[in-house]
């Protein structure tokens, strides 16, 4: 690669069962020329099937709560399936048996919702 080549953005999912959450973070996210947020999934099931295709994301912003399989039970999947895929699970609070659970499973870090979009990019980043 060439010194000073602009890098690609990093490609992110979201998963999280309320739809305004998941249009909220594309945007803020999107408005970083580092990160693009390209796909979102309101489930666990829906990333899964997604995942199978190419281009996968390099990050997945996983709710920890959602309904049918947990982000847990899917970031285990993920992990297994797709090694080279970084799990940041979302989390309202600092539940700290889920997220010692999450990182059980492979988690690569959590970020807070409340979080302000800068510090969600460094975050991203960082995993990346």
């Amino acid at each position: 690669m060439n010194q000073g080549a602009k890098t690609d953005p990093i490609r992110v999912a979201i998963v999280d069962d309320v739809q305004e959450v998941r249009d909220g973070l594309k945007y803020l996210l999107n408005l970083d020329g580092r990160i693009h947020v390209g796909r979102t999934f309101r489930s666990s099931e829906a990333l899964l099937e997604a995942l199978r295709a190419e281009p996968r994301p390099d990050v997945v912003l996983m709710d920890i709560g959602l309904p049918g399989m947990s982000g847990i039970e899917a970031a285990r999947a993920v992990k297994e399936r797709y090694p080279r895929v970084s799990v940041l699970m979302l989390t309202v609070f600092e539940e700290e048996e889920k997220i010692l659970a999450s990182i059980r499973a492979g988690a690569d870090g959590y970020i807070l919702k409340s979080n302000r979009p800068d510090q969600l990019v460094e975050q991203i980043k960082s995993v990346r």
